[in-house]
């Protein structure tokens, strides 16, 4: 079931199913608002940090820290704030500067809803391609069809990376099908867990003269946040376990299309001007690193799309009652 509602101003869609409820606004940045267990009536993600708790509009180029900050959006063509380059000409200058978290968490998103499936469509404002995703719900699953076109008649280089910022407590447990033995630094609120480009162990990081396990979420009062990336990885799968409600949430990927995943691990130390820190964690596929798409086509590790061609990709959410074996499940969602 679908429904159009229109809610504070805003229109909001709902897909529901027997299990699940999860509630777009097309308006602002098409950004996932709600992923719900409606049988226990747990909801999964981050909602508004600022005051007040609401959404409002925020305009091409506008400060990412200064709105919502919650939910599930969308970066792209790059993570942070970066100028543009093309991966098939690295050493050239473009002068084409992109705002932090990308073109599309700020700008409304076109709409059409068929057949219990759910279309949301972006343009660029600095590029010419087409971004559009197809959503809809199978059993425990949300599943999300990606497809950009590239509509110009130069190539196209970019970042995608999902930006889902989940609620958590601290022993929230993070699960990975691959073992992960070390991560790659992009920004640290502590110089002591190190700097950009550092390559750490994971999960025990050392920290002001103490080891800290980073697969546990940590206390808030921590005052500490971190942005970090796997390296590439062979299974496609990771989320996070709720010991206190026994639930989970998992993130389905394909490995040859998605490589890596960015963590944000956010445990009192970000905003860093803002007396409001927040408590969260974001479990980020994407298809490069690190967050400047900039500093991703010197390491090589972004995407370029020839003129008039187009990428397609999927991303799957499915909730849990208990704790799955993620080691057991298969390189990738069925639907990729």
């Amino acid at each position: 079931m679908i429904q159009e509602f229109q809610h504070l101003g805003f229109t909001h869609i709902g897909l529901e199913n027997d299990t699940l409820r999860v509630v777009f606004l097309p308006e602002i940045g098409g950004k996932m608002t709600r992923l719900e267990n409606k049988i226990t009536g747990t909801q999964f993600l981050l909602e508004p940090q600022n005051d007040g708790g609401k959404y409002s509009p925020a305009g091409y180029g506008a400060d990412f820290e200064q709105f919502d900050t919650s939910g599930f959006d969308e970066c792209f063509p790059t993570i942070e704030a970066s100028e543009y380059r093309r991966l098939s000409h690295p050493e050239k200058l473009t002068n084409i500067y992109i705002p932090d978290h990308g073109e599309l968490w700020s700008r409304p998103w076109d709409y059409d809803i068929t057949d219990e499936i759910l279309t949301l469509s972006i343009t660029g404002f600095k590029f010419q391609y087409t971004l559009t995703k197809k959503l809809f719900l199978r059993d425990n699953r949300v599943v999300i069809k990606y497809s950009l076109t590239n509509d110009s008649v130069i190539p196209l280089t970019y970042l995608w990376s999902a930006h889902p910022l989940l609620k958590i407590k601290a022993g929230t447990e993070l699960m990975f099908a691959d073992k992960i033995n070390e991560v790659f630094i992009n920004w640290a609120s502590d110089t002591s867990i190190g700097a950009f480009g550092d390559k750490i162990p994971w999960p025990l990081i050392g920290n002001n003269g103490q080891t800290i396990d980073y697969s546990v979420v940590q206390p808030q009062n921590l005052n500490q946040a971190m942005k970090v990336f796997t390296y590439p990885l062979r299974t496609g799968l990771a989320g996070v376990y709720h010991p206190q409600q026994d639930e989970a949430l998992l993130f389905h990927f394909d490995p040859i299309e998605i490589p890596y995943l960015g963590l944000w691990l956010c445990y009192g130390g970000w905003p860093e001007e803002s007396e409001q820190k927040h408590f969260t964690i974001g479990i980020e596929p994407t298809n490069g690193r690190p967050d400047s798409l900039s500093e991703a086509v010197k390491r090589g590790e972004c995407v370029e799309i020839d003129a008039h061609k187009a990428h397609n990709w999927a991303l799957e959410m499915s909730i849990w009652q208990g704790k799955p074996d993620v080691r057991k499940f298969h390189n990738s969602s069925s639907s990729t």
